[in-house]
């Protein structure tokens, strides 16, 4: 049996799932933008990971982990992924909402996808299925830059599907991603959004804590410290991929947030005079810029440079905790 969606959309994006949310919402004739998806999701986020686990042993994450569930629980809709044991019965349940013609959202790792031909894990990559092919014995996925529908071979969807890759570990995870019923309007999600995203980067009064601004400040004060780690170097490297490239659209996904507020702008005109905009592409640069320093460092080795890193970091969490600061007097929580 084969079955493709009536209608299915792809519209080819920057970031998975901010790309695959897009598309669902053209598919159910919302319109919704890629930078719009990724703030109503609340997408923004900051982790300094860090232990002998880790591969690297030092990462700056900058995205936030909920940001699908964010995405349809500001819309007023319920989420959870919903996961099962076994890939035969999860691969079935998947297409059985395809047969039903619902466009499915599972979390896959790419490094068991084969037209990324990856070396390295991610087992947090989000992609759309439209359809599948039992002749083939494929599924039919929209995936991020790539024009038009992906096959992914079932034995290799099973596996992308189940990665127990530390930190993370899938069983089979997938949401049935509907948006034909009654939301809330733009103007209470985004607000609602705007509170969320707030909550996720303002200090919470732990020093300790990884995340937030306050995360970026651990960050800081360890940087120069790296120089006398073993992987230094590709600490630094796979540093600068998470900022500038895998996914995030440039400046740690900061530059595809300050899209959002200007779309955001035309949607609730009151939050235009605090310049939010301008003041997020400017703290976009910021980010661009620690990312060419960590770049540098990497192949030149000169781990001088990480204290300009760090100062450059510096720069990023004032510019950050003001935006945010001034969203809390605009909407409070």
């Amino acid at each position: 049996m084969k079955k493709i969606i009536n209608g299915w959309v792809h519209r080819p994006g920057k970031h998975c799932a901010s790309t695959a949310l897009s598309s669902i919402s053209f598919f159910y004739g919302r319109n919704y933008s890629e930078p719009l998806c990724l703030g109503l999701g609340a997408g923004l986020g900051f982790y300094y990971m860090k232990g002998d686990l880790y591969k690297p042993t030092r990462a700056l994450f900058n995205r936030s982990a909920g940001l699908e569930g964010n995405f349809f629980q500001h819309l007023g809709i319920d989420f959870l992924w919903i996961t099962n044991t076994d890939p035969d019965q999860g691969l079935a349940e998947v297409k059985a909402l395809v047969d039903q013609g619902v466009p499915v959202l599972i979390q896959t790792d790419i490094f068991f996808i084969d037209y990324y031909k990856s070396s390295t894990h991610f087992n947090g990559h989000v992609v759309a299925v439209w359809g599948y092919d039992d002749e083939k014995k494929v599924a039919l996925v929209g995936d991020t830059q790539w024009e038009g529908l992906q096959e992914i071979p079932y034995e290799s969807l099973k596996k992308a599907r189940t990665s127990n890759f530390f930190p993370f570990f899938l069983e089979n995870n997938y949401f049935p991603a509907r948006l034909d019923g009654k939301l809330n309007p733009l103007e209470v999600a985004i607000p609602q959004a705007f509170r969320k995203q707030a909550q996720d980067l303002l200090p919470t009064g732990d020093p300790e804590y990884p995340g937030g601004v306050e995360g970026m400040a651990n960050a800081i004060r360890e940087m120069p410290g790296w120089k006398d780690l073993k992987d230094f170097e590709w600490i630094a490297r796979f540093s600068y991929q998470l900022i500038e490239r895998r996914g995030t659209g440039g400046g740690a996904f900061r530059l595809m947030y300050a899209d959002f507020l200007k779309e955001a702008e035309g949607i609730l005109p009151e939050i235009k005079k605090y310049s939010l905009a301008e003041r997020m592409y400017k703290v976009a640069r910021d980010w661009t810029e620690v990312s060419v320093i960590l770049k540098e460092v990497s192949e030149t080795k000169e781990v001088s440079l990480l204290e300009k890193a760090a100062g450059e970091l510096e720069k990023v969490r004032k510019g950050e905790e003001g935006i945010f600061s001034d969203i809390i007097k605009i909407f409070p929580i």
